[in-house]
């Protein structure tokens, strides 16, 4: 086992950089990748690793709230607000999955969705099964309430016509999550979805790009596939380095 990660960085060559890549320019044969701190990086090949990261609403009160009634993790979060009022805000099948959870929990929900629900019908059909469950379509989360905690969002209708506040104690956002790709959307192939197009060995279709994890198509979004992708990955480049004649 590695004594620490400067001995392992030190024994293979590497070198760990903390910045943001902006942008990644293709020259020829050879790769310039351009950072937040003003680093110009050229390679041979790279590998893009940049994942997803949860999708927010945005308005007021959701970043000042956050861990005190705001939250994306329902997992860890339940079963504080048993008894309580909720708000479920999505249309997909985590929101409603997780509008589920919190009713099992004991919680009074509300599931707010900008248009109708597109969740397995059966889970549908589960949350509505029984009291404490109202489901409010049509309509956006605009601003929640509270100074130190939530106390309640503000909600208007797709059309405009009708605003409304809804009291609450806990506002679970499940609005899913997207891919890392704002810098290379210009270079690499991607999805509806935005993520990057792979190969069955990491490569995308330019030639010394590879990615992997979340922020590709590949099936699965956990870590254990994520690592076993990255894997993959660091043998494709090392077979596409060795096939160059790069050392």
């Amino acid at each position: 086992m590695w004594r620490n990660s400067n001995q392992f960085l030190h024994e293979h060559y590497s070198e760990h950089k903390i910045d943001e890549v902006i942008k990644i320019n293709r020259i020829g044969g050879i790769f310039e990748v351009l950072t937040k701190g003003g680093s110009r990086i050229t390679t041979y090949a790279l590998i893009i690793a940049t994942g997803i990261r949860q999708r927010t609403l945005g308005i007021p009160g959701e970043e000042k709230l956050l861990r005190r009634g705001v939250s994306y993790y329902l997992v860890q979060d339940a079963a504080l607000f048993k008894g309580t009022d909720v708000v479920v805000v999505g249309g997909g099948d985590s929101a409603v999955q997780a509008a589920i959870e919190l009713k099992n929990a004991g919680c009074r929900v509300s599931l707010i969705s900008k248009e109708k629900l597109d969740a397995n019908y059966s889970d549908i059909r589960e949350f509505k099964k029984g009291g404490d469950a109202t489901i409010l379509e049509c309509y956006g989360v605009i601003e929640i309430k509270g100074e130190d905690k939530v106390e309640g969002v503000i909600i208007q209708s797709s059309d405009k016509a009708t605003t409304k506040q809804i009291p609450c104690k806990g506002v679970f956002i499940e609005l899913g999550f997207f891919p890392n790709t704002e810098f290379c959307r210009d270079l690499v192939k991607l999805n509806e979805k935005e993520e990057i197009i792979i190969n069955s060995d990491s490569s995308t279709n330019v030639e010394g790009i590879f990615a992997c994890g979340d922020v590709t198509n590949c099936f699965g979004k956990r870590i254990i596939i994520a690592s076993g992708e990255g894997a993959k990955a660091c043998l494709a480049v090392k077979k596409y380095l060795l096939e160059m004649g790069i050392k």
